[in-house]
């Protein structure tokens, strides 16, 4: 058995993928060898491993790699971002890469303008081309568009987004004045104010956005609008290590002017109690750094310089940020009043708290923090005793005390009042972020608007350390738009192509509804939990987080949230179970920390501070909280909280992306240093997994990505199009096109109302697409010309018709002539009839003349008056067919006269021939009773062989009466136990699925413990924490162990088969190599070892075969079949074991129809053929193929293990077959017919006792080679094993027509003995009994020991060595040998210059030598034979001639070879001695004179050359093929060859192809000229009734008007036509018929047909 050294992926945790190469089946898994040195060795189950095809080769489209799965899909993307290519399709699906660089002329107007109408695939992947489709999409659908731009956090979502937008407004808003520049500001704006730098990401947006570019009817850009969802409050207050807060606060400190920033009494952000626990650096240049006063320096900035990024300067982007406010609509008063808010919200984070003593307790505002008070307070425009008392106290109204109640102050403590001040912050500044959106909204106006194209940015999947209510919301923001995506791409893409018809297999896909449900269900989810909770007196976040594990840990989704210490980071595990909950999403498990909860989802002030700033001086602060509710005044129970809002604002977003056509552009994130050039394998594989692209691409390998409806196409260019092609219907139109544009047929498919494209395939279906007015004129003409080609069709058809008539008529009128003909003819017999009669009477008596003459030979005597008697009968016979002839008026009385008296004549003659013919039998009935006496002897002997052949059919017809009775009793003992059987089988069928479904969630399980395994390390990696537990082995099998607990029905149907033959025997075979098996299961005499081997072996190969089929290519998948379909379909039925052999046979024989589905066209390459297998127990030892057409196929076990069928006996079900079985002769006879090799069974080996015990005790290793090989041995003085060298055999093809094989010994001496044998028991066998000699032991006594040995090329030899000296064992090859090249060249040289050489002198003595020489050697061999072995045999040959048989041959054969090896030397003088005769004798004939002597000459050098070749080859089968090909070259008659070709182009003319525009009309005009000539010569006057029809069909304008479909025949016109070719009728015939000259057949049939 040999394995395919293809390269392959195996699944890596660092790279995500390394290349390999398949070495060793180990059980359920392989044993592979990394290419890459790096890597150590492996092994790995084949769910880990995937083909690989050319590692090198890089695709646009990932769906034109040759093997779609995840490993060539992640090896797609490293290879093309190294090469800096950082975009790259799956289908329509764009994945786009972070360079974190720029890369030039990537974004330029150049780039923009070539993408311009540009369809997929055309161009390189790029975000410009998603835009443009949806652009095209949006005018062809007249449908709005999104595109879901999604990632990771610094996957470069925002990025692209700028990139789309910036794309849409270059093209299409050039004529819309400042919209343009207004929706292009608005993203530094919205950059400025809600994106800030994280851990991952320097420009991270900390919102979620849609923007949406609206288009009027004629599509040009009249208008915008924004919408944004939940802003990161939490940041404003408290930021990591190093992270920043928004940008807009850095904006201020480095880049405003002094008179602002004085104005605002901004400095540095070591200043600010909300700047200074993060990062205070800020972004610059090398320029921008030295603008910065080193006042506004922080201390970080200072000592460690500014931070670098291509797209961020802090200075440079507040003179962008103030512009651009300018530009959206903003005056300097409401830009400064803007400012003020931004810079009153960090002097508020300055106030500070401290206890107050009294007995009112409460707080105070510390001294130091006067001043940030007041600034805050006036920036705010608020009093600043007002603001300091609602700082530190809140208001309480109490119902009772009149309508409004009774107003009383509560002071707050030190932490109450920090909370209150942060929440005025957030307030403040979150409520300033709506405002400038909502005044970017309403600089950009979209009145006009018809449809729009939308820009999804979202904050991408989030988990930190600490996770908060803002990652929980994210990230269920993430859910919903992940199940979007699944119902979109998925389930709507396979829902949409069972409707239409497309066979398309299933896609399965991980569903997360549950978790979306686990969120947001109205009765038992996380927020309603969390709301109900909100509204208790004295809400508690430990409260909340018991309610949740309480609620939701005892329903299905128990797997989907977990307490926190189920989380594989160590930093998680220290919280408390009532301290947060571990929520399992699509990637990964997040841990939430609950202890914010509450307060971040209520977002209202309370009423103390909301009085204040509603009643602020400053006119921004009051439009600020002009419009918001006062959720203190609803109270409690009716207030709407944060999580509410967003879920309402989510589900508006979701409403929105249903009713428009989707985009998708997925980010990825390349590495987490966010550096350039560096991509990490397992993280860009995480992100590729949790954004579903994996099951996108087994989807499109497929799929119909790109689709186009019929009407709508039609409707497209409906009013464009000519009157003659608006009446064709839409799907009509739209095959038109198709085929008129030559596509393939596999690329595109046809459904009910619409046409599907193959993914990558749209492009050449581009221009169809288009709705450009300058394409307009292309396309109608592709479809003028396909209908025109069309009709042309038919008019030719419609010619041929016609003639086809015509002929019928003459042939009819043919038929009449020849009618009367015998009519005439009959009149004329009748007349004559008695004349003829008498004649035919007359010359009847000749035959009996004849009879006479052939008895008279037979006479002994009287021959001569016999004849002379004969000779005058004749003559009178001959004289009365004379007179009857010349006597017109003969009656029939005269004629019966001369008859009568010739009769009696004749009859005398012959009475007297009869007598002497008495006598003479009469003399030779004795000789033939003797000879009857020996027939009957001989026929006795003949029945006698028929009685035997009878007695062996019938034993053979008893053999199949038995096995036909033993099928029987197997099938009632089957149905007998058929209900305990059926209620078994359902059990079984229970617990395969309920086994399957759990083996599924667990695998879902794993492979979700596996994401968040990887999330934790990474997050590790970021924190510098420590992660607990190993990573889980998503596709490793368990142990025994865990086996024998309590997942054992979680395993798969062949664990458990595992199981139970490891529970079974006693040999653990699992750490086995496969080709240690092999070895074993030939060599072994261990009964019960050779059979566990043979089962593992062949669950091995069972494991292997499905791998290989589920990666195996689509069109190679008819070509893998290694049995009929109906064996592979039965072993796929689950049975219960069979109970008992009730056969018992061990060898067992089937055969049954196997149908190869092939190459050919129709029905070609599905002809039936017979699948035959022989059983040696359980599984296949020898197996055929036999077709109609094609090569047999026999393989054999041990060599063609991985072509062979792999399943067992039981599983095959062929015992179950009527007539499947079949007896041994049956299937030897068919095996020897096709040249298969002998099979040798162990049973023949061990079929006595004493063998038995022999090969128990007997110890030999063999060493089975099949290639060069060098084996170095050492003297073994124990002896223990012997090493057996057994050279397999080649099979016989014609790589092996020049090869040679060959032992070679290295040794110092000739101390050796040599052991052959065709196996390695009968070498074994032989050293046993010689193993003290040192002679020489081998088959054939005549042959001397040699340190080389030549081998049968295609037979299997043994060979062992019996030495004291340490030597080499070499298996030399030749693959070409140069002899016999030579040999094989000069024999056929000769063959074919045998004429040109028959007159040369020297071949003439050449010739003559080997004639003598083998004339004498024949005499030789016939008087040595006598004294030699089988002389009888070789004397029957000499005597009974060469027609006794092969068998007789092979003895001379041998006689030859022995007298050769025997007497060599007197042979060679012999030989000379023979040749200098034979030359002598030919020197005095001569050369040849004549051509006779010539021929002699030619036909022994070609006989010559005959043998030269046959006995240049081993493989003797093709080198008598290739005499056989010489001989016929070199005698095959040239006017035969010429016939034969003649005959078959004839019989095979060959097929019509589509011809151009060009060829057509040629074509067309040509076939009308032939056929209107043709008619002419009937209707070549006016006299004829037709000739008006003729002119108008000889109107060659006419006619192309009615070919190109502007014209046509009227009705009468036609019925005139077809009258006239039914009833025409000439009365002279035609010597050269129109049919000849067309060629034209009556059959109504036309190689047109198919066209028409």
């Amino acid at each position: 058995m040999t394995m395919d050294k293809q390269l392959v992926w195996v699944r890596d945790p660092t790279e995500g993928f390394v290349l390999a190469r398949l070495h060793e089946l180990m059980g359920e898994e392989a044993d592979v060898f990394p290419v890459d040195n790096r890597h150590p060795r492996r092994v790995c189950n084949f769910d880990d491993i995937f083909p690989a095809g050319d590692p090198s080769k890089d695709v646009d489209d990932n769906c034109e790699l040759m093997f779609l799965n995840e490993a060539t899909l992640l090896n797609n993307i490293l290879t093309r971002y190294k090469k800096s290519k950082i975009y790259t399709f799956v289908a329509n699906i764009l994945l786009a890469v972070n360079p974190y660089e720029d890369i030039p002329d990537m974004y330029s107007s150049t780039t923009i303008k070539k993408y311009q109408g540009r369809s997929l695939g055309e161009l390189p992947p790029h975000v410009f081309a998603v835009a443009d489709k949806s652009f095209r999409d949006m005018k062809a659908l007249k449908q709005s568009q999104s595109i879901i731009v999604s990632g990771e956090s610094g996957a470069g979502k925002t990025e692209s987004t700028k990139y789309i937008l910036k794309y849409l407004c270059d093209l299409w808003a050039k004529g819309a004045g400042p919209v343009e520049q207004k929706i292009l500001d608005a993203n530094p704006i919205l950059e400025a104010f809600g994106n800030a730098k994280t851990t991952r990401n320097n420009n991270s947006s900390r919102f979620g956005k849609f923007m949406e570019v609206h288009f009027s009817n004629k599509y040009q850009v009249v208008g915008g609008h924004i919408s944004h969802y939940l802003l990161e409050k939490s940041r404003i207050c408290t930021q990591s290590a190093e992270e920043r807060n928004y940008h807009v606060f850095y904006l201020l400190c480095a880049g405003a002017p002094q008179e602002l920033r004085s104005a605002l009494k901004i400095t540095k952000p070591d200043d600010y109690l909300y700047l200074k626990n993060g990062c205070t650096q800020y972004f610059t240049s090398t320029q921008s750094e030295k603008k910065i006063n080193a006042s506004q320096k922080s201390k970080q900035q200072q000592a460690k310089a500014g931070l670098r990024d291509p797209i961020l300067d802090d200075v440079e982007d507040f003179q962008r940020l103030h512009q651009a406010l300018s530009r959206v609509g903003l005056s300097e008063a409401e830009k400064k009043s803007v400012y003020s808010v931004v810079a009153a919200v960090l002097h508020l984070g300055n106030v500070e708290f401290e206890e107050e003593g009294g007995a009112r307790g409460g707080c105070r505002v510390s001294p130091e923090s006067e001043t940030a008070l007041a600034t805050a307070a006036s920036l705010l425009g608020v009093d600043p005793g007002e603001l300091r008392m609602a700082l530190v106290s809140r208001l309480m109204q109490s119902s009772r005390g009149g309508i409004k109640g009774t107003a009383i102050m509560v002071p707050l403590k030190t932490y109450e009042a920090s909370s209150a001040r942060d929440a005025l912050a957030k307030a403040v500044y979150s409520r300033l972020f709506d405002y400038i959106v909502r005044r970017i909204n309403d600089s950009i106006p979209s009145s006009a608007s018809a449809y729009y194209i939308g820009v999804l940015d979202i904050a991408g999947f989030e988990y930190f350390q600490m996770n908060s209510f803002e990652q929980f919301c994210i990230n269920y923001c993430n859910e919903k738009l992940q199940q979007f995506f699944n119902e979109r791409i998925l389930k709507n893409e396979q829902e949409l192509y069972r409707r239409e018809g497309l066979n398309v297999p299933e896609i399965r896909f991980v569903d997360n509804q549950d978790c979306i449900d686990l969120i947001e269900s109205k009765n038992h989810g996380i927020f309603h939990i969390l709301d109900e909770e909100s509204k208790l007196p004295k809400p508690d976040y430990g409260h909340f987080t018991n309610a949740v594990h309480k609620e939701l840990s005892g329903n299905v989704a128990s797997a989907r949230l977990q307490v926190p210490r189920a989380s594989r980071l160590k930093a998680h595990r220290t919280l408390r179970d009532h301290e947060g909950f571990l929520l399992r999403h699509f990637a990964g498990a997040v841990c939430y920390n609950t202890n914010q909860f509450i307060e971040k989802n209520n977002d209202a002030l309370h009423a103390s501070l909301e009085f204040l700033v509603q009643e602020s001086n400053s006119g921004l602060v009051q439009q600020l909280f002009e419009t918001v509710d006062n959720n203190n005044a609803k109270g409690k129970l009716n207030f709407i909280s944060v999580g509410a809002k967003f879920q309402t604002q989510l589900s508006q977003l979701m409403d929105k992306l249903k009713e428009n056509g989707t985009n998708f552009v997925r980010c990825i994130k390349p590495n987490s240093r966010m550096v350039g050039r560096e991509i990490e394998g397992s993280l860009v594989l995480t992100q590729l997994q949790c954004s579903g692209t994996i099951a996108v691409l087994a989807l499109m390998e497929h799929g119909f990505p790109s689709r186009a409806p019929f009407a709508e196409l039609h409707n497209m260019y409906k009013a464009y199009l000519p009157a003659k092609l608006q009446t064709l219907t839409p799907k009509v139109f739209c095959q038109a096109i198709v085929h008129s544009f030559g596509l393939s047929d596999k690329d595109y498919k046809f459904g009910v109302t619409r046409v599907f494209f193959r993914p990558g395939k749209y492009s050449e279906f581009d221009t169809i697409m288009k709705s450009d007015p300058e394409n307009l004129k292309a396309i109608v003409d592709s479809v003028l010309a396909w209908l025109v080609k069309s009709r042309w069709r038919r008019s030719i058809f419609s010619a041929l018709s016609v003639i086809k008539l015509k002929n019928k008529i003459l042939y009819r009128r043919q038929c009449l002539v020849t009618v009367q003909k015998a009519v005439r003819g009959y009149l004329v017999r009748r007349q004559h009839q008695p004349r003829y009669r008498g004649i035919t009477k007359i010359k009847s008596l000749e035959n009996n003349l004849k009879e006479m003459e052939a008895v008279i030979p037979q006479l002994k005597k009287e021959k001569e008056n016999a004849k002379k008697n004969i000779e005058n009968l004749r003559n009178s016979i001959r004289g009365a067919c004379t007179t009857i002839k010349t006597n017109p008026k003969i009656s029939r009385t005269d004629i019966d006269k001369l008859y009568t008296k010739l009769t009696k004549d004749v009859e005398s003659q012959m009475a007297a021939l009869q007598k002497a013919m008495m006598d003479q039998k009469n003399r030779e009935e004795q000789e033939r009773l003797r000879r009857i006496e020996a027939e009957m002897r001989a026929a006795e002997e003949a029945k006698q062989k028929e009685q035997e052949r009878i007695k062996q059919e019938e034993e053979h017809r008893r053999l199949k009466a038995e096995m036909e009775a033993r099928r029987k009793a197997e099938e009632a003992e089957r149905l007998k136990l058929e209900e305990q059987d059926r209620i078994a089988a359902m059990k079984l069928q229970q617990q395969m699925e309920q086994a399957a479904k759990a083996d599924q969630e667990n695998r879902e399980r794993l492979e979700q413990e596996r994401r968040d395994h990887e999330m934790a390390v990474r997050l590790a990696k970021e924190t510098n924490g420590h992660v607990e537990g190993s990573p889980p082995q998503l596709r490793s099998f368990p142990s025994m162990e865990s086996m024998n607990g309590e997942n054992k029905l979680n395993r798969s149907e062949r664990v458990r088969m595992q199981q139970a033959m490891q529970g079974k025997q006693k040999h653990d075979l699992s750490k086995w190599k496969y080709s240690e098996l092999r070895d074993t299961i030939n060599t072994s005499c261990d009964i019960e070892l050779l059979e566990a081997c043979r089962h593992e072996f062949h669950r091995r190969l069972k494991v292997y075969h499905a791998w290989k089929a589920k990666n195996a290519r689509k069109s190679t998948m008819a070509e893998q079949e290694r049995a009929p379909q109906s064996i592979m379909d039965a072993a796929k039925t689950p049975r219960l074991p069979q109970k008992g052999d009730i056969l018992g046979a061990r060898h067992r024989y089937f055969r049954i129809p196997f149908v190869r589905p092939g190459g050919g066209a129709g029905g070609e390459g599905e002809r039936r053929g017979w699948w035959y297998a022989h059983f040696d127990g359980q599984y296949v030892a020898r197996q055929m193929e036999l077709h109609p057409d094609k090569t047999p196929v026999l393989l054999q076990a041990g060599v063609d293990d991985m072509q062979m069928c792999e399943l067992s006996l039981e599983e095959t079900g062929l015992t179950r077959k009527r007539g499947a079985e079949i007896l041994e002769h049956e299937f030897e006879r068919e095996w020897t017919r096709h040249n298969g090799p002998s099979y040798l069974e162990l049973d023949r080996y061990l079929s006595s006792y004493t063998n038995k015990i022999f090969f128990w005790v007997s110890f030999f290793s063999v060493h089975w080679l099949s290639g060069p090989t060098t084996i170095e041995r050492d003297f073994d003085h124990l002896k223990r094993t012997v090493d057996i060298y057994c050279y397999t055999g080649t099979p016989k093809d014609l790589f092996t027509l020049w090869q040679t094989v060959k032992f070679n010994i290295k040794i110092k001496n000739d101390e050796f003995s040599q052991y052959l044998g065709d196996n390695p028991e009968q070498v074994y066998k032989d050293y046993k009994d010689y193993e003290d000699s040192y002679g020489w032991t081998v088959i054939n006594p005549f042959q001397k020991k040699s340190k080389t040995l030549s081998l049968d090329l295609f037979t299997s030899t043994c060979m062992a060595v019996n030495t004291k000296e340490k030597h080499n064992i070499e298996l030399h090859i030749q693959r070409v040998d140069l002899w016999r090249v030579l040999m094989m060249v000069a024999g056929v040289a000769l063959i074919f210059a045998s004429r040109a050489l028959s007159g040369n002198p020297v071949f003439f003595y050449l010739c003559g030598i080997v004639v003598g020489v083998s004339a004498s050697f024949m005499v030789l061999v016939y008087y040595v034979s006598k004294l030699l072995p089988k002389k009888t045999l070789t004397y029957g040959i000499l005597i009974g001639g060469w027609t006794v048989g092969v068998y007789l041959f092979q003895q001379v054969w041998e006689n030859v070879r022995s007298i050769v090896s025997t007497y060599q030397t007197y042979l060679v003088w012999y030989t000379l001695l023979m040749g200098f005769i034979s030359f002598v004798v030919c020197y005095r004939i001569g050369p040849p004179r004549n051509q006779r002597s010539k021929n002699l000459v030619m036909w022994t050098l070609q006989i010559v050359g005959v043998f030269v070749t046959f006995f240049s080859s081993q493989y003797q089968e093709a080198s008598a093929a290739i005499v056989i090909a010489a001989l016929i070259a070199k005698h095959f008659p040239k006017s035969l060859l010429l016939s034969v070709q003649g005959y078959w182009h004839r019989r095979f003319p060959p097929k019509p192809r589509l011809l151009s525009n060009e060829e057509y009309y040629e074509q067309g005009a040509r076939e009308t000229k032939h056929a209107l000539d043709s008619l002419r010569q009937y209707c070549s006057s006016p006299d004829c009734a037709q000739w008006s029809i003729m002119l108008k069909l000889s109107d060659s304008k006419r006619f192309a008007s009615f070919v190109e479909g502007n014209s046509h025949l009227s009705d009468d016109e036609v019925m005139d036509y077809e009258s006239y070719a039914f009833s025409m009728e000439r009365s002279k015939p035609i010597a050269n018929s129109t049919r000849n000259h067309l060629e034209i057949s009556d059959d109504d049939s036309s190689e047109y047909d198919d066209d028409y």
